[in-house]
């Protein structure tokens, strides 16, 4: 799956043939951090470092992620060097965790991410809710387009099957009996 703010694999997305590397995996959380350090202060409060762990994890960090992340830092102002020591020893271990059960629980957990009322489908306006959070600079065009081609049966809904479909290029066998 393409990364929503770098454009590239995703390395805790990772899935099929492509491997990524320990730096890739470093490059990718600096960039995140760039990204949604707001006012380029040099740190992350607790909005901008909920944003930066959602675009590298596809979900919101749970309460007790955000406060040890924190909880490190002064004043809770977490910098890049704490921010990389807690984010990528993870995304390196599941980047190298290519198992169908890893790839295919990552998958869901990015599109629960999404689906902000817990309905079983995504709409255009959960689309472009999701990527203002994540990916601020991507437009409501692009994600529409996106979303058209993710909308496989034109209902306004992309399911997860759907949703599947377009990130792994198949359905898991979990879901198509879904």
């Amino acid at each position: 799956m393409l990364h929503p703010v770098l454009g590239e694999r995703h390395p805790s997305r990772h899935c099929g043939g492509t491997t990524t590397s320990d730096a890739e995996v470093a490059k990718s959380v600096a960039a995140s951090f760039k990204a949604f350090d707001s006012g380029d202060k040099g740190w992350l409060n607790k909005h901008d470092l909920k944003c930066a762990f959602i675009s590298l994890v596809g979900r919101k960090p749970d309460h007790r992620e955000v406060s040890q992340m924190r909880d490190a830092c002064p004043r809770g102002e977490v910098d890049l060097r704490h921010f990389r020591m807690f984010m990528e020893p993870g995304l390196v271990a599941a980047a190298k965790d290519t198992s169908q059960r890893a790839v295919h629980e990552r998958t869901i957990a990015t599109f629960r991410a999404f689906d902000r009322n817990d309905r079983g489908y995504i709409t255009l306006e959960d689309a472009v809710i999701g990527f203002r959070r994540v990916a601020p600079g991507v437009g409501e065009g692009v994600v529409a387009d996106v979303f058209r081609e993710a909308d496989l049966d034109g209902d306004g809904k992309v399911t997860f099957k759907d949703y599947a479909r377009i990130t792994l290029g198949h359905v898991p066998a979990a879901a198509a009996s879904a």
